[in-house]
């Protein structure tokens, strides 16, 4: 059963938090834009995480709450909620099922919106601005602070879990917002309040789900974690997107639902939890690419992997039709050093071709997806010859509700 939250913060404790806080994440390079800097400044992070888990000492986790009795304990929730750390608020069997997302890296990708830029919104929506879905509630902090800077009534925010979404609606009550709040498959978006200008996602997919590119208009918006990435991805007319990754690695908790496929053998399925980085500089780089490209295996209209033929990262393949880097030299096929699940190469050869292409850092590749559905991959161009193809959604799946989707901010 979830904890019930508790009184109210003192006014002046919540601010000497939200200020620590603010300063903490300026320190880390973000705030830069003065309306996300206001948002952060005005809504408490304090008032959505009443406790969260912390590792124990002796193993395992403890719970650290607001109400405790112990000064000590009560001092060390304050030091947690005023950090740029995440904070683990839901696990169930030692797995991390929600948690509040580090705010430097949420603070990031509100910027990454590019709010400003969104003018589908008076143009699509009767002038009043764009509207802004987000896919994994988690406490509720982040579409709080989406609706300061947008308002309430243009943000919609999506969980299945409903111990997730009931605490995030008493969490934002208790903060004086009311965002939309629904329980649902975050895979198969929100179709009742489409179209939107921006998707934002705080949970890590294998490939776009293609009902977020159905319900953004031409011109708007997809930010999601892919692999250990973040993936700003740009919607044109007829269902076509693409785009490229942030400089930043980003390591977030699955999105799990009724039509998302499986992860593969690159996938993080045990990351810390979302907004967690990952390794940065070169090293950080080739496992991100490790990653990209054993995501998903690619996948038939049958649902079972295609067959991998030919050179991949190497010219003379239609975009997105090509196989995974290297894949064609038996690499993935039984050797020791491959790492592989049969259908993608090996950790030695991606590591061939990654230092072949100049080392290249993960905001050279991108992704991009066709009119008919078909995603793949790319570096430097998603019309040259470093393509592969990401998976594609199981045949059949997604009910809509009642499955798990990961948790957010």
């Amino acid at each position: 059963m979830a904890a019930q939250p508790g009184p109210p913060l003192d006014a002046g404790d919540a601010l000497a938090l939200t200020e620590r806080l603010v300063e903490r994440v300026r320190a880390a390079g973000g705030l830069r834009d003065p309306a996300w800097h206001a948002a952060f400044a005005r809504v408490p992070r304090a008032a959505f995480v009443p406790f969260f888990y912390a590792p124990a000492p002796g193993g395992g986790h403890e719970r650290l709450w607001r109400d405790d009795r112990d000064p000590r304990r009560r001092a060390r929730w304050a030091e947690g909620v005023a950090s740029d750390r995440p904070l683990a608020t839901r696990l169930r069997d030692g797995e991390l099922l929600s948690s509040s997302s580090r705010p430097s890296l949420m603070a990031r990708m509100l910027e990454s919106l590019r709010i400003g830029d969104a003018g589908g919104g008076a143009r699509h929506h009767g002038g009043a601005g764009p509207r802004v879905l987000e896919i994994g509630t988690g406490t509720g902090y982040n579409a709080a602070l989406l609706g300061h800077r947008l308002g309430d009534g243009r943000v919609t925010t999506v969980d299945v879990d409903p111990v997730i979404t009931e605490a995030a609606r008493r969490h934002l009550a208790a903060a004086g917002r009311r965002p939309h709040v629904v329980t649902g498959d975050g895979f198969l978006g929100c179709r009742a309040r489409a179209p939107y200008d921006r998707i934002i996602a705080t949970c890590a997919v294998p490939l776009v789900p293609p009902p977020w590119i159905e319900q953004t208009v031409p011109g708007g918006l997809i930010l999601t974690p892919l692999a250990t990435g973040l993936l700003a991805l740009r919607v044109a007319e007829g269902g076509r997107a693409c785009g490229r990754f942030a400089p930043v690695p980003a390591c977030f908790v699955p999105l799990r639902g009724g039509a998302v496929p499986g992860p593969g053998p690159g996938h993080p399925r045990d990351a810390e939890g979302p907004g967690t980085a990952g390794t940065p500089g070169p090293a950080g780089d080739f496992d991100f690419l490790l990653a990209l490209a054993g995501a998903v295996p690619a996948r038939g209209p049958d649902g079972r992997p295609e067959p991998a033929t030919g050179p991949g990262l190497a010219s003379g393949h239609e975009p997105g039709h090509g196989n995974r880097p290297g894949h064609g030299s038996g690499a993935g096929h039984g050797n020791s050093d491959s790492d592989s699940d049969g259908h993608g190469p090996g950790r030695r050869e991606l590591f061939a071709l990654w230092q072949a292409a100049g080392r290249p850092g993960r905001e050279r590749f991108g992704v991009a997806v066709s009119a008919g559905g078909r995603q793949w991959a790319w570096l430097d161009d998603p019309d040259g010859p470093h393509t592969w193809p990401l998976g594609r959604p199981a045949a059949g799946g997604g009910s809509g509700e009642g499955t798990a989707v990961a948790p957010g901010a």
